[in-house]
């Protein structure tokens, strides 16, 4: 690793009479830290991927779920602080699995702490520098990271008390104070509109504080399944996007602003409040524009809502062929924006599954595919069967994330039942790439060609699934980069400019 911070320019110069063969010849602004360039001494053509949770060690569910219901979920992030990525999964009512690796080993054993039940967010709790979980569903926990593992905290009591379902935690700074809260969204069985409020919790200093009345100006927000934070127009304030269940029933999805009064409902002007069984939301800019894309996972279809300048969305999922859904009882749940080929297209993972329980009219399950929904110049289509991804199953979510640093991104998804299935790539590529881990919320900017590429960097991967903070840029045929800036809530935080040679981290504080 060569680390550069502050103010560093680095260089080289071919032989005279011999072709210039390209080089890096970058400076570095901020604290930024570049990795030496990777070596892809056998490149493939095209990536391959094999299927490795079996032998990593994870384990199916420990008794049958008659209610399928959401069915736990994923992360794929370093935990440990070891600057290597874990992967852990659960399932309702069961203490966590997490594989880590050391060498070239991975292996699985219980995470420790309790049983835990839906859809894990990830965050330093406890402001001691160490990741935190916290998990939601009808019996909501958090497991706090400590020198003797993990505990069961009292942070984040439920207000309304446990079993009125929280769908997920979402970490932004809602009220532009510097300092990460936590927006949480309820999925109540109820239909009073109070059971279904939408709450606050704000970060004051060293505690947490419950803002009771941080959305008081509207009554009720549907019944919030998934939501992602960024900075949709990259002037330093978030946003936070809600895919609501049974839209048309409840309400349709919601777009909330940051400000320092806390969140405002931002709906009435981006046409992104579509009505539909959203189950779980994911951003990038999937169409090329430079503005950030929402695709909308949902039951019986599903949205690609192309962001336009001006801050308004129009759905193209049917032109494009992002939908693949053919209509009820078929679902998407998780999903993520990944250039799994590094062609410098987002591609769109789609995990499919059942809902259907034991009191559901016309109960049943039927089996659905993990879908690798390829672009190819701003059309996308179904590859997932020609790398191996199974079409059975009842997917919830899925994570795209480099397990073992060869520069193309794995697939990790769990199932509502089975085990977690990891595809793990066989080695690097023709093609190149630049990742850029930089602090959630923030956005990189890339020159390439001439042209710039943008990335909201977030934790959050779709339904029931968290990965690492990192911009991914496949790079196609282009060997190196012009310059890369990486823009947070106050500005620049930092920047590399000159000819910057792909396969490689930057890692920006």
């Amino acid at each position: 690793m060569l680390t550069l911070l502050g103010l560093f320019a680095c260089g080289t110069e071919a032989d005279s009479g011999t072709p210039a063969a390209p080089s890096d010849a970058f400076t570095v602004v901020g604290a930024v830290e570049v990795s030496d360039v990777e070596a892809c001494l056998a490149p493939r053509s095209e990536p391959t991927w094999v299927e490795v949770g079996e032998s990593w060690g994870f384990l199916r569910a420990e008794a049958s779920q008659p209610d399928h219901l959401d069915g736990g979920g994923l992360v794929v992030r370093d935990l440990d602080g070891d600057t290597l990525l874990d992967v852990m999964v659960h399932f309702p009512g069961e203490v966590p699995q997490r594989a880590t690796r050391s060498g070239g080993t991975w292996t699985s054993a219980p995470l420790g702490g309790d049983t835990v039940d839906e859809a894990a967010t990830v965050l330093d709790a406890d402001a001691d520098g160490d990741l935190d979980l916290l998990f939601g569903g009808r019996r909501p926990v958090t497991l706090v990271q400590g020198d003797s593992g993990w505990t069961v905290s009292a942070l984040f009591p439920p207000p309304q008390g446990n079993g009125f379902g929280i769908s997920d935690h979402v970490v932004v700074d809602a009220d532009l104070d510097g300092d990460d809260d936590v927006f949480v969204l309820l999925n109540s069985p109820g239909d009073e509109p109070e059971l279904r409020r939408d709450y606050l919790w704000r970060r004051d200093g060293d505690s947490w504080v419950l803002v009771p009345d941080a959305l008081a100006e509207v009554p009720a927000q549907g019944k919030g399944f998934d939501a992602v934070a960024l900075d949709l127009d990259v002037d330093g304030a978030a946003e936070v996007y809600v895919a609501n269940d049974m839209g048309s029933q409840y309400g349709g999805n919601v777009l909330w602003r940051a400000t320092e009064e806390g969140l405002v409902d931002v709906s009435a002007g981006c046409a992104c409040d579509l009505a539909l069984s959203g189950m779980g939301v994911s951003a990038g800019d999937f169409t090329g524009g430079d503005e950030p894309d929402l695709f909308v996972a949902g039951t019986a279809y599903s949205a690609l809502l192309q962001g336009g300048a001006d801050g308004t969305f129009f759905d193209v999922a049917a032109a494009t062929g992002a939908d693949a859904l053919a209509g009820p009882p078929e679902m998407v749940w998780g999903s993520a924006g990944a250039d799994l080929d590094n062609d410098g297209q987002l591609d769109l993972l789609q995990a499919q599954g059942d809902l259907w329980g034991a009191d559901d009219a016309g109960a049943g399950s039927f089996e659905s595919p993990l879908r690798w929904m390829r672009q190819d110049d701003g059309m996308f289509a179904d590859q997932g069967p020609s790398i191996g991804l199974p079409t059975t199953g009842s997917w919830r979510g899925v994570v795209a994330a480099d397990l073992n640093d060869d520069g193309v991104l794995d697939v990790v998804a769990n199932d509502v039942e089975a085990r977690a299935q990891v595809f793990l790539s066989e080695g690097c590529t023709e093609a190149g790439w630049l990742a850029v881990e930089a602090p959630e919320g923030s956005v990189v900017e890339v020159e390439v060609d001439g042209e710039t590429r943008r990335a909201w960097v977030t934790s959050h991967s779709g339904f029931g699934a968290s990965g690492p903070p990192v911009a991914w840029f496949g790079l196609g045929e282009a060997e190196s980069v012009d310059a890369v800036r990486v823009l947070g809530p106050l500005g620049e935080i930092g920047r590399v400019e000159g000819i910057i040679l792909g396969r490689r981290w930057m890692r920006v504080r």
